[in-house]
């Protein structure tokens, strides 16, 4: 197990870290088991990281993570919202709804980024990646991810 722990912090990005423990317990089988998550292997990224369940997105419309990282809640309480100050972004916003779905319909791994503004201005610049986790016989039970993002003050404005 240190030998996948080493590996896993050798990669720079999280989204690369989280696939790659994803590639090696998808062994022999469409996809990991929520069994195959452990927070241990995975404490540097856990607070990172959140757990749907597929009932939960496909019969629910305000879905409940079954886990939700310490510093995922800490960015939504951040207040954002998109680059256009359309809507707000949350958790359970359809942006992400619609990436849940991608990953439902193709049972592959979906990795995203972009760049978001909070109500202060400042920009908050995001990589996520969502897993399907699952059975050994292949049906699709719940999405694993994680979120990582780094905040930068505006640019001053120029306009006198």
């Amino acid at each position: 197990m240190a030998d996948i722990a080493y590996s896993l912090y050798t990669e720079r990005r999280l989204t690369d870290r989280l696939l790659r423990y994803w590639r090696e317990h998808s062994t022999g089988k469409p996809f990991p088991s929520e069994h195959d998550l452990d927070p241990d292997a995975l404490a540097r990224d856990w607070e990172h990281c959140f757990l749907v369940q597929v009932r939960d997105i496909t019969h629910v419309q305000d879905y409940n993570y079954t886990y939700l990282g310490a510093r995922i809640i800490e960015a939504y309480r951040g207040g954002l919202h998109d680059e256009h100050n359309a809507f707000m972004i949350g958790p359970n916003a359809s942006m992400v709804n619609k990436s849940f779905g991608r990953v439902m319909i193709t049972r592959a791994p979906v990795i995203e980024e972009g760049e978001l503004v909070t109500f202060s201005g400042r920009i908050v610049k995001y990589r996520q990646c969502m897993l399907p986790i699952g059975t050994e016989g292949g049906v699709l039970e719940a999405i694993f991810g994680g979120l990582s993002f780094k905040f930068f003050d505006p640019e001053p404005s120029s306009e006198i």
